[in-house]
C-alpha cells in the first residue's frame, strides 16, 4: 500500500470519528505478515504524531512470511507456557480440560492442541493494527484473539513497525520493555516474551 493510498484510508476513518470518540477504524486492510489476512487499522488521533502514523504502518506491512515465521515460535512459546500455569495451577489436569469444558458449554468444536509451532495459528484470530507512543518510543501493535486466554488475548508491538519487541496479553504494558537491563540477555538480546515459567522465556535470538 503507497503512501497515498494509506493516507486516505486514515483520512476516511477519521472523518468518522465523532464528537466525543477516541477512535474508529479503517476498512480491513491486507497484512502481508499475516499472509495477506484482512485486518482494520484502529486510528486514535492522540496516539502518535501525525507524521508519524503512514510511516510505521508501511514498516509493518512491508513483513512478510519470513517474520511471521519468527513470530511464530514467540505465540508457541505463550501458549506452552499458559498450558503449564494451568497444569501447575492444580485446578485442572491440563490445558485439554479446559478446552473441553469451555467449548463443549459453547456447543463449539474443541480445537486440536498444537504440538509444533506452526499449528499455533489455528488458535489465533487477527483483530486489529494501531499506532503508539509511548516514552518516545514509536510502535505498532497487533491484537488476536486466542483460544487459550479468550479474556487476556494477546498482542505483539513491533518497536517502529518492524522491529519485534514483545508479546504479552493484551493489556500488558509496553513501557515496562523499555531502558531495562534486566529485560535484556547478554547473548540472546531483548526479551520479548516474558513467561511465567522460565523454561518458555524467549529472546530475540534462539537459545
Amino acid at each position: 500500500m503507497n503512501t497515498v493510498e494509506l493516507q486516505s484510508l486514515l483520512a476516511k476513518a477519521e472523518s468518522r470519528l465523532e464528537k466525543g470518540d477516541f477512535f474508529s477504524k479503517t476498512d480491513p486492510v491486507s497484512i502481508p505478515l499475516l499472509d495477506g489476512s484482512h485486518l482494520p487499522i484502529i486510528f486514535e488521533p492522540e496516539s502518535i504524531a501525525k507524521e508519524l502514523r503512514v510511516p510505521l504502518l508501511q514498516a509493518f506491512l512491508r513483513l512478510s512470511s519470513t517474520d511471521k515465521s519468527e513470530l511464530t515460535r514467540h505465540l508457541y512459546a505463550a501458549f506452552r507456557d499458559f498450558a503449564e500455569i494451568i497444569r501447575d495451577d492444580g485446578y485442572y489436569n491440563s490445558i485439554q480440560d479446559v478446552f473441553e469444558e469451555n467449548f463443549k458449554r459453547w456447543g463449539d468444536p474443541v480445537p486440536v492442541l498444537p504440538t509444533v509451532p506452526n499449528q499455533i495459528w489455528a488458535l489465533l484470530k487477527g483483530l486489529d493494527v494501531s499506532v503508539h507512543t509511548r516514552s518516545g518510543y514509536n510502535f505498532v501493535k497487533l491484537r488476536f484473539e486466542c483460544q487459550w486466554d479468550t479474556e487476556h488475548g494477546i498482542a505483539v508491538w513491533y518497536e517502529n513497525g518492524n522491529r519485534l519487541r514483545q508479546v504479552a496479553g493484551w493489556d500488558t504494558s509496553f513501557e515496562h520493555l523499555l531502558d531495562r537491563p534486566d529485560q535484556v540477555h547478554p547473548v540472546l538480546g531483548d526479551r520479548i516474551y516474558g513467561a511465567h515459567f522460565e523454561e518458555f522465556r524467549t529472546y530475540e535470538r534462539i537459545k
